[in-house]
């Protein structure tokens, strides 16, 4: 198992096998795993997401509550913390409340990209375009006809932006052509690239210019694009890049 970094400690073995156990979706596992963690007298505050989080993976959304706001009291504004009660939220049918901690996700993220960021010196490129760029893997149905809406939508929501979607040999030939037909760009995914990283090749595209930030579209959950903005480099969409794949598989 390759070793675990949290900040600049290195993880300990207990703490690598409940990361083992996450990544592989073994929530019951991962949970007891921190359990045991707690009772040796190990923990940390960052623990109290993590439960959380694994909570909202086992779908139990009221215990998952619990522990984000106990994560809230210790760790205070985070961004994970607005996520997980967003999930058990909308899980839970108090949609309004879903998606006022998902906006609150979102712009907490932005404001962590910006403060992490030393500044840039930006060029121009005045006849570039602006492209919205997308990865996409995989043939599940809820994040494939995700990004065919969110294709739909760019226009409407972001004038005068192209949506772009790079896209993995295993999409459906029907999903392709719902992009098509929304008028986004396809682009194959490039397979020595892994396939999260896709969307930041348009930093390399002479035709537009800027990676300038990383969102989703506002009301669509499978929009996870990287920006490019003609004008400048920048690169504010790599600093939560793992929170924004549009995957499906």
């Amino acid at each position: 198992m390759p070793t675990v970094i949290t900040g600049s400690i290195q993880a300990s073995p207990a703490r690598q096998l409940v990361d083992g156990h996450f990544q592989r979706r073994e929530w019951q596992q991962a949970l007891d795993a921190l359990e045991s963690i707690l009772r040796g007298g190990e923990g940390r505050p960052s623990d109290l997401l993590l439960r959380a989080r694994i909570l909202t993976n086992m779908k139990r959304y009221e215990d998952a509550m619990a522990q984000a706001h106990n994560a809230a009291a210790a760790l205070g504004d985070s961004a994970g913390v607005a996520n997980v009660l967003k999930t058990c939220h909308f899980h839970l049918g108090a949609v309004e409340e879903a998606i006022a901690h998902g906006q609150s996700a979102i712009e907490r993220r932005d404001r962590d990209s910006c403060e992490a960021l030393a500044p840039v010196s930006l060029s121009r490129n005045d006849s570039g375009k602006d492209v919205i760029a997308f990865s996409l893997w995989g043939t599940r149905d809820a994040y494939c006809l995700g990004a065919a809406i969110n294709a739909s939508l760019c226009p409407y929501i972001y004038p005068g932006w192209q949506a772009r979607f790079y896209v993995g040999a295993d999409v459906p030939a029907r999903i392709v052509g719902m992009l098509r037909n929304a008028g986004a760009e396809i682009v194959p995914g490039d397979p020595d690239v892994p396939s999260y990283f896709w969307r930041f090749l348009v930093m390399n595209d002479p035709a537009c210019a800027a990676s300038c930030a990383g969102t989703r579209m506002r009301g669509c959950p499978h929009a996870r694009p990287a920006w490019c903005r003609n004008g400048s480099k920048a690169g504010r969409a790599f600093t939560s890049f793992a929170t924004m794949s549009c995957t499906a598989s």
